[in-house]
């Protein structure tokens, strides 16, 4: 739980017709993350968030969409009355600067207090003793996720900041399939020829012709990022955190996907994007998975002859409070969600391994 609860009842009426907006207002008829729409009558509990994390749970909230009118919202303690004078969707937080990526909602500020290890909201209409309109039950909050709503009245947990993205039809296009090592050309080729932006992600990087190509082609005026896990398996390797420190001194966006609050554990995917072409592959950005004799493996290249549109442009996430710096660590701004990076000290007979100086923390 975030603070210690109040004994006894707290009733405060909160009239939020002029209230702050956190993160814009809700526009008439759009669809928010979760499902929930302004225009939408029933009133309805559709999102929470009651273990941020910040020091102290700061930041928690719970998001209802409600007509115009009087509604009053329990945990079976503390009382929270609202009255609306046009419908919409309400953030209820007692912290609303510590809220990391509200979502939209006009913003009541109230002494909020919800348990990581479960609660039941109650929200009625009119007074605390007014009939139930909506209630909902959760179980044991893990750390950084929001309680959302289906429209189907189902509940999933999800990452804070996280939205699905559905998939993206692209029409008819023209692939390759090759295999590794008997086409070593074939992977690094699209990058070599483009002209525009090069994003390439995967697990680990340890390749010195990749990075050589990839430096030219910021040379020659191409957008160039990059995108790895920030902690493999065994660590990340000097030969990558030198290749790494090159990449970001020829101006090469690199970031690593790390941290306890990351929104997701693992980066394992192996692709590139070079203007409009695409190479997904089996293998990691090493000698041995882009032609070496080590590794037999496989891939496709797709892509068509056009130059690409700004809505069609796939970029690795921007990342708010990470700046590069030397010496193997980020420098946040602010507050810092990210991790040390690994101890130094390994098993006896192992290689030194550590991580990238310049490389950005996602």
């Amino acid at each position: 739980m975030g603070r210690d609860r109040r004994r006894g009842t707290l009733v405060l009426l909160l009239v939020v017709a002029s209230a702050a907006v956190v993160g814009g207002a809700a526009t008439a008829g759009a669809t928010s993350a979760d499902g929930a729409t302004a225009t939408d009558a029933a009133p309805r509990v559709v999102a929470l968030l009651p273990n941020p994390v910040a020091a102290g749970d700061a930041g928690e909230y719970v998001r209802l969409r409600l007509p115009r009118g009087n509604w009053t919202l329990s945990d079976g303690e503390d009382r929270i009355r609202i009255e609306r004078g046009r419908a919409g969707a309400v953030l209820v937080t007692d912290d609303p600067e510590a809220i990391v990526a509200p979502p939209n909602g006009s913003v009541v500020a109230a002494p909020l207090s919800l348990s990581n290890a479960g609660e039941r909201l109650v929200l009625r209409r009119g007074g605390p003793d007014g009939t139930v309109v909506d209630e909902v039950a959760y179980a044991d909050a893990p750390e950084g996720e929001r309680w959302l709503r289906d429209a189907d009245g189902g509940d999933r947990w999800r990452p804070v900041g996280y939205a699905p993205r559905d998939p993206v039809a692209l029409g008819a296009a023209n692939a390759t399939a090759f295999v590794l090592p008997d086409a070593p050309g074939a992977a690094v080729e699209p990058i070599r020829r483009a002209e525009d932006r090069v994003l390439l992600a995967g697990y680990t990087f340890a390749s010195e012709r990749v990075a050589d190509d990839l430096i030219a082609a910021r040379e020659r005026g191409v957008r160039v990022r990059v995108l790895l896990d920030g902690a493999p398996v065994g660590g990340i390797t000097d030969v990558q955190a030198r290749l790494l420190d090159r990449l970001v001194d020829a101006g090469v966006d690199v970031r690593v996907v790390s941290g306890p609050h990351a929104r997701f554990r693992y980066h394992h995917a192996k692709y590139a994007v070079a203007d409009d072409a695409a190479v997904v592959s089996t293998e990691n950005w090493k000698p041995s998975g882009t032609g070496g004799a080590d590794n037999r493996g496989g891939a496709w290249c797709s892509g068509r002859r056009r130059r690409p549109t700004p809505s069609r442009s796939c970029s690795p996430p921007t990342v708010a409070g990470a700046t590069p710096s030397r010496g193997g660590r980020s420098a946040p701004a602010g507050r810092s969600r990210t991790r040390s990076r690994r101890p130094a000290a390994t098993p006896a007979g192992t290689r030194r391994r550590r991580s990238a100086s310049s490389a950005r923390r996602c």
